[in-house]
């Protein structure tokens, strides 16, 4: 893998026309080279061979990212390094068992099917909001045996907390990330105080629970939360959005389906 830089930005982060659509930067990219230096400074290895190599090579550490705005992280998965990742990550692990994703699924279900009943009594529905974005995020509040309280913010939220881990983020995008931050720390503390008033037999009963067994900090149930809340409904609604948006552009992939 060598490194190399181009008179031409071939990814242009902070581009309208490469946010809209990505891909085939990132080919001319990859066909170019294996790594590639950005003029932002950022380093962007190309090759799928090369990331899987990265991810698995010990001299690498996550405990060394610079999260900036995001630095409650460094108490997740995501920013640990062995033991303290696999320790976080079986106490996570434990709840995904065949039985409690099949529980899952059928309560996703029920909200899908919710939002398609009222989707056809109404002549129609926004399939961001109505339909991803009330499966992901009422999914992600089941797991964890809490309410669905404040969901509009909780989204606006974390698309801002984004805006700055882009590489062209500005300087008013962390201002806005660092409020948005500081808001959804606010919001996990009241869910997990609401939790230690109300338990049950969520996940985040069982992150107090091996807290109280000395396995996971406060701080880290903080960070773990907060990972979970954001990247559980966020990313997956995305997924679901562009989903039936190929589908809705692609009739004859769309046949397959039904």
């Amino acid at each position: 893998m060598s490194q190399s830089t181009v008179a031409t930005d071939l990814l242009p982060f902070a581009d309208r026309a490469f946010q809209d659509n990505p891909y085939p930067y990132y080919k001319i990219a990859r066909d170019h080279t294996p790594l590639y230096e950005s003029p932002l400074g950022v380093f962007a290895v190309t090759r799928h061979s090369d990331v899987f190599s990265l991810l698995r090579d010990k001299r690498l550490s996550a405990a060394e990212l610079d999260f900036g705005v995001a630095n409650i992280f460094h108490d997740s998965v995501l920013g640990m390094d062995s033991p303290d990742h696999g320790r976080l990550r079986r106490i996570s692990a434990k709840w995904f068992t065949p039985d409690r994703i099949s529980e899952w699924i059928t309560e996703t279900r029920r909200i899908v099917d919710k939002a398609l009943d009222e989707g056809e009594a109404a002549g129609g529905l926004d399939a961001c909001q109505d339909l991803s974005f009330a499966a992901t995020f009422g999914t992600m509040a089941y797991i964890l045996g809490v309410g669905t309280h404040e969901a509009a913010e909780c989204r606006q939220k974390v698309i801002e907390m984004g805006r700055a881990l882009r590489p062209a983020a500005t300087d008013a995008d962390v201002i806005g990330a660092q409020e948005a931050f500081a808001w959804y720390v606010g919001y996990i503390s009241d869910l997990v105080a609401y939790k230690r008033r109300n338990p049950g037999n969520s996940l985040l009963d069982a992150f107090l629970a091996a807290q109280e067994s000395g396995e996971m900090s406060e701080a880290e149930i903080m960070a773990t939360v907060t990972l979970f809340y954001a990247v559980g409904h966020l990313d997956n609604s995305f997924l679901i959005q562009n989903g039936v948006k190929l589908l809705a552009e692609m009739p004859e992939e769309r046949r397959l389906f039904l």
